[in-house]
């Protein structure tokens, strides 16, 4: 009799694990695991259901900061800012967002020798360094450059 109770706790723990467990007819707003579900071997895998005290606090809100492309894009006030996935020679990083209705592109250089060579593969189009404002390796191009002046006091 033993043997046969073990079995059925087993088979219950095999099928609550694969989420073939029926759904409740007493109304349980907790959602069931589906039967796609994949389930590992290594009970170590299983992920916490509670917070650590330290994650459920409120965290302080970030600083925007010169140190990333996207804390450049937040302090300028860029709107729909998203890092591009093209590359692009000389450039570590780069991203576009919109200020006033113009775009903006974000972009981190390794070094100034990469900002320099860029600029100059760019002299056939006419732009220049002065189409940029700059802060570190990261230089800002706002295609209207009425806005260089208010990227230049928003950087610092």
């Amino acid at each position: 009799m033993y043997r046969f109770g073990a079995a059925i706790v087993t088979a219950a723990a095999l099928l609550l694990l694969t989420g073939c467990v029926p759904e409740s007819s007493t109304g349980d707003p907790t959602p069931k695991a589906s039967s796609s579900s994949v389930v590992s071997a290594s009970p170590t895998s299983v992920a916490p259901t509670s917070a650590s005290p330290a994650s459920s606090a409120p965290s302080e809100p970030s600083t925007p900061s010169t140190d990333s492309v996207e804390g450049i894009a937040e302090l300028i006030g860029l709107a729909g800012f998203a890092i591009s996935d093209e590359e692009s020679p000389y450039i570590v990083r780069w991203g576009k967002g919109t200020l006033d209705g113009s775009d903006v592109r974000v972009y981190e250089f390794a070094d100034e020798e990469q900002f320099a060579t860029y600029v100059d593969s760019l002299a056939g189009f006419g732009i220049t360094v002065d189409n940029f404002a700059r802060v570190g390796n990261f230089a800002v191009a706002p295609t209207d450059p009425s806005q260089l002046e208010q990227i230049g006091a928003s950087l610092g």
